[in-house]
């Protein structure tokens, strides 16, 4: 409509101009031309329309995670929420992690889900999230309100948040890059007497797990120093590693992956180098097995598993440091986002407060009540937040020193890794690279399979994959 209105404006301005007897010269059509450019410009920018808060009383259904940090945090911004709009309550259904992904899709297409949706932007990975969620600009908010609070490297192009219509579909508050860290047992560092904080490199990464592996008396591994066993992170890992190599192992025109090249053959080397060196017997099985029960010193994960951690094995002292870029070339894919999406279905005053609901989730409350009930929380999305904790706004916020340590990383962690993120548009799931990657992975570690076979054999399946995908 306004764009109409300016069009009209410039109409009734040139008429009345000519009227007048003005000559169209060109140096008065450029002061005209320039100034409906500024008015266009200054109007056209959208604008979020005012929500009408619930006049009547409305429950949301929603359809959440069961674990004990997301429920203490989202119970908390529900509250915070219903709080704000006394007429809107929530009922919510607990869902383990497997089971909650592998109902949601089924459920949208059946008409069948709820309200609000807890979930997480793998599942998504090769759907277009616009013919499943509700649209949320400009409505909500707007893209350009959204990069006032969310990095837009968080959801610009990220096909779990934007639908192939460049609208916004879902908020995300937080990436998990589980082999952007280190988990460490800082009882076997010091004891080692190492100092994960001096860690810059690779070759750091090694040097300090050869000094916490520890060894049967003849010579076999008898505690690894750090173990690689969470494949599903290290699938993504080696993406990674082979990207900040100088390799560009995907052709999104033919939907073809080839490792068959340099960077690919370096990157695999360096991570067997691990077991080359003695320093983590890959027949250990599991590492979230093996940390806990004291048989690696160190393992790939996000700062999530600390937090778990705390709550499970109290005990246990630990920390972790953050795995640096290959010759500090940042360069990282989009990784599991945890994040919301909203029913299609919804109308009405229902509507209204699913809107209003999404419109709160990207200001930086959101984050403080993560924060404060789960402290382990990897790569934080919202940038107020991290401005806010860098200028100290939030000191004291953490009764204990662990806590406050742990979401320090986080912001360190974001402060890096963002500015990195290069999404490749693969359609091929997480999921199906740790099905692909893992048995060539185990044949180079275990099996001291070549290098040049790894490589073929992931060109060839997730390429197979990945077009299978796309027909």
């Amino acid at each position: 409509m306004k764009k109409i209105l300016i069009w009209l404006l410039s109409v009734v301005l040139i008429a009345s101009m000519a009227f007048a007897g003005i000559s169209c010269k060109a140096e008065a059509v450029e002061e005209v031309s320039e100034a409906a450019e500024e008015v266009a410009e200054e109007v056209t920018e959208e604008e979020a329309a005012e929500i009408e808060e619930p006049a009547e009383q409305v429950t949301l259904s929603m359809w959440m995670q069961d674990w004990p940090g997301g429920i203490a945090f989202v119970g908390a911004f529900n509250d915070y929420y219903t709080g704000m709009y006394p007429n809107v309550s929530i009922e919510w259904t607990l869902i383990g992690w497997s089971d909650l992904g592998q109902k949601i899709i089924p459920a949208v297409i059946a008409g069948e889900e709820p309200d609000i949706i807890f979930g997480y932007g793998e599942w998504f990975i090769g759907q277009d999230v616009s013919q499943l969620f509700l649209k949320l600009t400009p409505d909500a908010f707007t893209k350009d309100e959204m990069a006032e609070f969310i990095y837009p490297e968080a959801f610009d192009k990220v096909d779990a948040i934007m639908g192939s219509d460049g609208e916004i579909y879902g908020v995300g508050w937080r990436m998990g890059p589980d082999f952007d860290t280190v988990t460490v047992n800082m009882d076997m560092a010091d004891a080692a007497g190492v100092d994960i904080t001096t860690v810059s490199s690779w070759d750091d990464i090694i040097d300090i797990s050869k000094k916490m592996t520890q060894y049967n008396d003849d010579g076999s591994i008898k505690v690894s120093g750090v173990s690689l066993d969470n494949y599903w992170t290290l699938c993504q890992g080696y993406v990674n590693m082979v990207r900040q190599l100088g390799g560009g192992p995907f052709d999104a025109a033919t939907g073809t992956w080839d490792f068959n090249s340099p960077a690919g053959l370096e990157a695999i080397e360096i991570l067997d180098q691990f077991v080359e060196q003695d320093i983590w017997d890959p027949t250990s099985g599991s590492a979230l097995d093996a940390f806990t029960k004291g048989l690696t010193a160190s393992f790939f994960i996000g700062p999530w598993y600390t937090t778990y951690a705390w709550g499970t094995f109290p005990d246990m002292n630990i920390d972790l440091y953050q795995v640096p870029a290959i010759d500090g070339n940042l360069v990282n894919l989009v990784p599991s986002i945890q994040m919301m999406s909203f029913s299609k279905k919804v109308e009405g005053s229902k509507k209204d407060a699913v809107l209003l609901y999404a419109k709160e989730l990207i200001k930086p409350k959101f984050m403080e009540l993560y924060a404060a009930n789960d402290p382990g929380i990897g790569v934080i999305l919202n940038k107020v937040f991290v401005d806010n904790y860098k200028d100290g706004d939030y000191e004291g916020m953490w009764a204990d020193e662990a806590s406050a340590t742990l979401v320090g990383r986080s912001v360190a962690e974001t402060e890096t890794f963002i500015p990195g993120i290069v999404p490749i548009p693969h359609k091929t799931t997480f999921d199906q690279w740790a099905q692909i990657m893992t048995p060539e992975f185990q044949k180079v570690f275990i099996e001291d399979g070549s290098y040049e076979d790894f490589v073929q054999a992931i060109s060839d399946g997730l390429t197979k994959a990945e077009q299978e995908k796309q027909l």
